[in-house]
């Protein structure tokens, strides 16, 4: 279940991958929560992606995040 968070998934299509309920995977990712110390479901996706890496790379805007961010010499630029 946390590799599939890693990956971005929504509980909902995580419950159809694995084919359980919805509040099957909200009760489960409370219960990993407490576990893990992560007080809100962004730190669970924090900590998800800390703990499966590789999966994470799969994000589709992990590659292009560099490309959508103007660099610190555009951002001057526009502001003039």
């Amino acid at each position: 279940m946390l590799s599939l968070l890693a990956k971005g998934q929504a509980y909902s299509s995580i419950a159809k991958k694995l084919n359980v309920s919805y509040k099957t995977v909200v009760n489960t990712c409370s219960q990993l929560r407490r576990k893990l110390n992560a007080t809100n479901l962004a730190e669970l996706i924090h900590a998800a992606v800390r703990l499966f890496p590789a999966e994470s790379q799969e994000l589709p805007w992990s590659d292009r995040a560099s490309s959508v961010r103007p660099k610190a010499a555009e951002k001057r630029n526009l502001t003039r």
